[in-house]
């Protein structure tokens, strides 16, 4: 199956950002989710810098989680608009992937 475009994954995702992570509740069991805040630093879409959001995720891989999030790391984060994230989005430890297009997308869509 062929990934979907970066312009096809920005349209349909709610919230995009950069942010670092400031705390996190971990799960009460391995395959449960675990929640984590993020403050805002670049905005892409659907939030502003400086918001603090709640993002929920799993540790397993093979249930797309996206690890272990430790707190002051920094992500790119593609969010759902029921708060969830996973390895199965775009979001990554490496903020500046796709940084330009990001940006350039942002400005078309505001």
């Amino acid at each position: 199956m062929q990934r979907s475009t970066l312009e096809d994954d920005f349209a349909r995702t709610p919230t995009i950002f950069v942010g670092r992570v400031i705390h996190k509740i971990p799960p009460t069991s391995p395959y449960n989710s675990y929640e984590f805040t993020v403050e805002v630093e670049e905005a892409f879409k659907g939030t502003s810098v400086g918001a603090q959001i709640k993002v929920r995720t799993w540790e397993q891989g093979s249930m797309c989680g996206i690890g272990v999030v430790s707190v002051d790391s920094r992500w790119q984060i593609w969010l759902s608009e029921n708060g969830v994230t996973s390895l199965c989005t775009r979001t990554t430890l490496d903020i500046n992937r796709d940084r330009l297009a990001l940006q350039a997308l942002a400005k078309h869509s505001s």
